[in-house]
């Protein structure tokens, strides 16, 4: 079984989720249901067990795991969460890191742009940037500036860098190169049901997006 595994006390717990997060959060519950009295050996250990974790949040597509390479939606975009989201990934000990990401219009922190691109740049094997939430930016100049941090880290367009505006085909090339022991990472929206384009929502599930590219994979 993945996920933590880990003591309090002499009792052993294990949750099916990633992240020290969702470690901090586990024992602090454990602890307040421990003072109001709650059963140790059943009741607490059986309830971690069977935790789920917030929908678009480290989230397992696993239509992907037949294919031998596993597929993680996350809401990270920006640096802190973009850390953490890896040292979660660091874990699984993949083969290679294919990840899918692009940057905020609307007004966001233009700096964001750059370091999460340097970030990913120097993390990810294989790095496909992409339109994420242009709101009235011009997307092509978000994903210009994320593409020039990356390619300060040393990667290569055409060769392990791509820059795809439309998400959906973003989301195949990345699913279309996976191989066995790769983690594909879609990152930026998480469960969001649409994107903001130009005041407009347009409806949107990186989810369902993953799991129809991975029904067109060929095996």
């Amino acid at each position: 079984e993945k996920g933590l595994a880990f003591k309090v006390g002499q009792e052993q717990f294990f949750a099916p989720l990633f992240g020290e997060h969702n470690m901090m959060n586990i024992l602090c519950a454990i602890e307040i249901c421990s003072i109001l009295g709650l059963d140790w050996h059943t009741t607490l250990k059986d309830a971690v067990k069977a935790l789920k974790g917030p929908a678009g949040r480290i989230e397992f597509i696993p239509e992907a795991e037949s294919f031998g390479f596993r597929v993680i939606v996350d809401y990270a975009f920006e640096p802190v969460a973009m850390e953490n989201l890896y040292n979660t990934v660091a874990l699984l000990s993949p083969k290679r890191i294919i990840h899918v990401f692009g940057a905020t219009g609307g007004g966001r922190d233009i700096e964001r742009r750059f370091t999460v691109g340097k970030f990913v740049g120097e993390h990810a094997d294989i790095c496909i940037i992409t339109d994420e939430d242009p709101y009235d930016d011009d997307p092509q100049v978000i994903m210009h500036d994320v593409a020039t941090a990356v390619k300060k880290t040393g990667k290569e367009e055409g060769v392990n860098l791509f820059c795809i505006l439309d998400r959906r085909e973003a989301i195949q090339r990345a699913i279309d190169v996976a191989k066995i022991g790769d983690i594909v990472l879609v990152t930026g929206k998480g469960s969001e049901q649409a994107m903001v384009v130009k005041g407009t929502l347009v409806p949107w599930d990186d989810r369902v997006e993953v799991r129809k590219a991975i029904a067109k994979k060929k095996k």
